[in-house]
């Protein structure tokens, strides 16, 4: 009997037994067997599947332009002084819109890194580049994006660009050249994450910072929903990380996690309920249609303990050169 494949991740031949999930993001239910590593603990998917584009059709929800977006007048007007308080500047407009409007995460992950408006920004897998198009409202310098599946290369008149190009073409001649590179919720998809850290790794520049959002495994939902988690996702997570499993990523990329934090949502708990109910994602019904009031509030509770206490069904890392 040939031995067994080893973990895609820290290659350990100590794996659990696969188990099915089922594609529910558009409800087409096809199988997919998923299977656990018993050393780092990420799930993967067992066999890659050879027409992985088939799995992102073309009105995936991350590939849409966000050209109304880019020519928001408002927001031009307002998010640069958002953006200029949040950085310690004294602007009283500023203040007030950032008291009543929603928050603008990515202020967040790049004052967590320790950069500023300054930081030069690149998204890999950004799809439409909706956050960097928001980055360049604020006030950030021509942020990039990359991402191989969209229809075309994306130039906004904000002057973000996002091109249509694989990692590894788009970073010949760019050594260096950015402070703040993202891979939101994009890690996960890739077939060979550690190939795609080595060459961001490459692009940063000697202060530069790097963010990693993904699902992990692990998590309070993983261990209770398991095959109905909703961010399992199959087929296109490929692989579900784990803390010990982004710290090998990152030191075989030539990195180390600087700072870790649990960052999950509501979704952990009506998404996958919905697919324990056998409801796909791309059904209709509001979830107060399909969920109690009181589902709903113990639900949200819980997202806040859950993220305390480190267990949320998401992680945003943040990595620095090692």
């Amino acid at each position: 009997m040939p031995p067994p494949d080893p973990c895609r991740i820290c290659q350990a031949t100590d794996l659990g037994p696969s188990f099915s999930a089922r594609e529910m993001l558009h409800g087409t239910r096809e199988a997919f067997d998923y299977i656990e590593c018993r050393a780092c603990g990420c799930v993967q998917i067992a066999k890659i599947p050879d027409d992985l584009a088939r799995f992102y059709p073309d009105n995936y929800f991350s590939f849409r332009s966000h050209r109304g977006l880019d020519r928001n007048v408002i927001r031009r007007l307002v998010d640069p002084r958002r953006a200029r308080f949040y950085f310690g500047a004294r602007d009283a407009i500023g203040a007030v819109a950032e008291k009543i409007s929603r928050p603008l995460d990515y202020m967040t992950w790049v004052r967590r890194a320790g950069l500023g408006l300054d930081a030069r920004a690149l998204d890999v897998g950004c799809g439409g580049g909706k956050t960097l198009l928001s980055m360049a409202l604020g006030g950030f310098p021509a942020p990039q994006g990359v991402d191989p599946f969209i229809d075309e290369t994306l130039n906004y008149r904000r002057g973000v660009t996002v091109h249509k190009q694989a990692l590894e073409d788009f970073a010949v001649g760019r050594d260096g050249a950015f402070d703040f590179i993202m891979f939101h919720h994009s890690l996960e998809h890739l077939v060979d994450p550690l190939a795609a850290l080595k060459i961001a790794q490459r692009l940063l520049s000697p202060r530069g910072r790097m963010l990693i959002a993904v699902p992990v495994a692990g998590s309070w939902a993983w261990e209770h929903y398991g095959a109905d988690w909703i961010n399992l996702d199959a087929p296109r997570h490929i692989h579900l990380l784990t803390g010990p499993a982004m710290a090998i990523l990152a030191g075989g990329a030539g990195l180390s996690v600087i700072d870790a934090r649990s960052t999950g949502g509501l979704s952990q708990f009506v998404g996958s309920e919905r697919y324990r109910r056998d409801i796909p994602a791309n059904d209709k019904r509001r979830d107060r249609d399909l969920f109690s009031a009181r589902e709903l509030a113990d639900w949200r509770a819980r997202v806040k303990t859950l993220n305390d206490e480190g267990r949320g069904d998401q992680t945003m890392f943040i990595l620095a050169r090692a």
